[in-house]
């Protein structure tokens, strides 16, 4: 006698909650950064602005270092939630991403770093 078992399951993409700001850290878990949202990244859209993390050490000529360090000096940004990411716009065009599942991509869609989202009591 020959037994068959049916299974279900269901998978669920991992979706980064969204709050007033994000930790940025290189791929390797080191902290590089902040962005800060307003009035709150749980919005559509609204302005930004970057840190760098400080006591930076041995990060600060990674990619994601030197994109937070311009996004820093030019001041506020527009950023806009797009497929179900965040996009950081910069003279116009988008400089930096934030994706769904946490990754931080460059104007160019190169993975440059991870994003986590800050408590809301932080």
């Amino acid at each position: 006698m020959k037994f068959f078992a049916i299974i279900f399951f269901s998978v669920e993409a991992s979706t980064m909650e969204f709050t007033h700001g994000f930790l940025l850290e290189t791929k390797d878990s080191l902290p590089v950064g902040f962005a800060l949202g307003s009035p709150s990244f749980k919005v559509n859209t609204g302005e930004c602005i970057f840190m760098l993390h400080p006591g930076l050490v041995g990060v600060i000529e990674t990619p994601l270092a030197i994109a937070i360090s311009e996004l820093k000096v030019t001041g506020e940004h527009f950023w806009k939630k797009e497929n179900g990411g965040i996009s950081v716009r910069s003279e116009g065009r988008i400089f930096l991403v934030i994706e769904h599942d946490g990754a931080v991509l460059d104007g160019n869609r190169k993975d440059i770093g991870m994003a986590k989202p800050l408590p809301e009591n932080a």
